[in-house]
């Protein structure tokens, strides 16, 4: 049987990807934990305002390629940690889907988590994608919903999820696979789909609604997001979590609110060009997670709305907007 761990506050965990879109955000609910958080990350920032490190007692800081398996190991080793969270991944927008680097990160990740079980290690929490699921089923559920591979970037995080899975099993050690849906925030890519939006509100004092706004998806507010993937770790549940709200949003309906937010902040009306589908025409259009596991099991609901989510990051993409060049 595999162990449960009885006290988690007051462990040493890894984080890798910490200066990533999703690893930064979990570093202060890790704290706020009383974890003792060793935060990986290619390189250390030092002059750059814009990508200042977290500071703070218990957090430290360790620059390192996770693809040199052998510094990775002897860094792993002498952090001794009782817990992971493997978070590194290669998402550049323009090319992650099918760039063959995606094979290296399944090796890395491996890698990690093998020495990190070699050191001792009693947790395992590992990120995938709703990209996993086969998007015709429209309503995703954990161990319901068959995997359907349609890029290089989704075959990846499938393997990932088995081999690691297996890999947790044969060594006893607890094993969890959280699956992020769709998420909005600070510090998010400037080319996806909500700070596009966003942007072009700003800079144009208009919207045109984006041709796939017929099309249904399930957002959270990156920090909600990092929030739920902390409370899946504390929960020390094991299996498949989705990380989603379990809300349909249609992406006019989407649009629509981000033009109120950026004119509410502007105090002017932002005019929204163009309409909407009316209908769901290709299995792709409603994807929507279901969050019953994370609701009951890690006890996890969102602590805000989408109004209200989507006026946080509004906020943050207009002081960006404000910054000199």
């Amino acid at each position: 049987m595999i162990p449960i761990i009885t006290a988690l506050s007051h462990s040493k965990i890894i984080v890798s990807g910490a200066t990533g879109f999703i690893g930064r955000h979990c570093l202060k609910p890790l704290l706020n934990a009383g974890f003792e958080v060793h935060a990986l990350t290619r390189t250390l920032p030092t002059h750059d305002s814009k990508r200042q490190l977290l500071q703070h007692p218990a957090l430290f800081w360790h620059a390192i390629d996770l693809q040199n398996h052998a510094k990775v190991q002897d860094l792993v080793h002498s952090i001794s940690a009782q817990l992971l969270m493997d978070l590194a991944w290669d998402t550049t927008p323009a090319t992650y889907l099918h760039d063959f680097n995606n094979l290296n990160w399944i090796q890395s990740s491996l890698n990690l988590t093998k020495c990190f079980i070699a050191s001792g290690g009693q947790r395992v929490l590992g990120c995938g994608t709703c990209a996993e699921y086969d998007w015709s089923a429209g309503y995703l559920t954990e161990y319901n919903t068959p995997y359907k591979s349609g890029t290089l970037y989704s075959a990846s995080k499938i393997a990932l999820r088995q081999l690691t899975s297996q890999i947790c099993k044969d060594a006893k050690t607890s094993f969890i696979w959280v699956r992020p849906f769709f998420v909005h925030g600070p510090h998010e890519h400037g080319s996806r789909f909500v700070p596009q939006l966003i942007n072009s509100a700003i800079q144009n004092q208009s919207l045109q609604m984006p041709p796939q706004a017929h099309r249904v998806r399930d957002y959270l507010p990156i920090q909600e997001a990092a929030n739920a993937i902390v409370a899946s770790l504390l929960s020390q549940q094991q299996g498949d979590f989705n990380i989603a709200s379990g809300q349909a949003i249609m992406l006019s309906d989407l649009a629509k609110t981000i033009a109120l937010e950026v004119g509410n902040a502007l105090g002017q009306e932002i005019e929204v060009k163009g309409v909407a589908q009316s209908s769901i025409n290709t299995v792709d259009d409603f994807v929507v997670g279901n969050t019953y596991r994370l609701n009951t099991l890690v006890g996890w609901q969102p602590s805000c709305n989408v109004a209200s989510g989507l006026k946080a990051t509004v906020q943050w993409w207009l002081e960006q907007s404000r910054q000199p060049s």
